[in-house]
């Protein structure tokens, strides 16, 4: 059971969305299934846009029979929609918690609500959901890259949203104005100490890359923007509590000699991840790191049922 809305702070989903009309339904469909009426505001904001992402979100709004508000907007910037989507939200709804929702990914309803939940209070917060990836459709080397990747420790230790991430109004304060990043979440993250974020009892579902020279690519930007990262906002600043290594060589190894992961998991893993790293260096010698680099195999709507507690995807 949902407590009473008048008991509840307004919650705000905002959708940047960037040429993301044949996902975006599979998106607010999963937000927006058991969700009651004007339990959530969505703000969608098309940002550089034309593949009919503005229309498909009005059609949206009326066949899922919720109010859903749309900024278009002329720069194909992420950072550019986020920032347009504040301004609105403080402007109709200023003490609202903000959800943070990346179109191409599923958020059940359910957890969207235990986000909102976890925000409760006047002190500045994140909140963060478990991602589950989903490379059913990926080639064999992804499959395998992400085979090796769950054995690296990440899941255990993610402290960036990957696509998801909340906020209640004291936090968007702490975080002010985003600047030009190419990580959004993980500048996010990073204005968070340990004891400030909260990870909730759900997860929601990205989709891996279908093809290994897709994933590089995507690899390639993740790496240049932690670079950015670490130059504005070092892991060791006050601001982050105690910083720790990853440890992802050392669990690949462990799982490799436990006989958990195959040892061709692990080479794929390590060699696709040299030539991510040699393809952000190249960007960067070249003037060209900050590439959007949308992963467009992953922009098909593959829609299955979900199930409300875990937001996996059912057989």
């Amino acid at each position: 059971m949902t407590e009473p809305a008048a008991e509840r702070p307004p919650v705000t989903i905002v959708v940047p969305a960037h040429n993301e009309a044949t996902v975006l339904g599979r998106c607010l469909r999963a937000v927006l299934r058991d969700a009651e009426p004007a339990e959530f505001a969505v703000l969608v904001v098309s940002n550089g846009s034309t593949d009919g992402t503005v229309a498909r979100a009005r059609e949206l709004a009326t066949s899922l029979g919720h109010p859903i508000d749309v900024l278009d907007i002329a720069a194909a910037s992420k950072i550019a929609a986020l920032r347009a989507a504040e301004t609105r939200v403080a402007a109709s709804a200023p003490g609202a918690t903000r959800i943070y929702l990346d179109a191409d990914v599923v958020l059940t309803t359910h957890a969207a609500r235990l986000l909102a939940q976890a925000l409760r209070g006047d002190e500045p917060r994140l909140a963060m959901a478990r991602v589950d990836i989903d490379a059913s459709a990926s080639s064999w080397l992804v499959r395998q890259y992400y085979r090796a990747w769950t054995s690296t420790g990440y899941i255990d230790r993610q402290d960036a949203g990957s696509g998801v991430f909340a906020l209640n109004s004291a936090g968007v304060a702490r975080v002010g104005p985003l600047p030009d990043v190419i990580n959004d979440d993980g500048y996010v993250a990073r204005r968070f100490g340990r004891d400030e974020k909260i990870i909730v009892a759900a997860t929601f579902q990205a989709y891996a890359a279908r093809s290994a020279a897709a994933l590089v690519r995507r690899r390639a930007r993740i790496v240049n923007g932690n670079r950015q990262l670490d130059a504005l906002l070092p892991l060791d600043s006050p601001a982050l509590g105690s910083a720790g290594g990853s440890g992802q060589g050392g669990n690949l190894l462990a799982a490799v000699r436990g006989r958990r992961l195959p040892a061709t998991s692990a080479l794929v893993f390590i060699a696709l991840t040299a030539l991510a790293r040699a393809l952000a260096a190249w960007r960067r010698l070249t003037g060209s790191h900050a590439l959007w680099s949308t992963d467009t195999t992953t922009r098909t709507d593959t829609t299955t049922p979900t199930d409300s507690a875990t937001g996996r995807a059912q057989p």
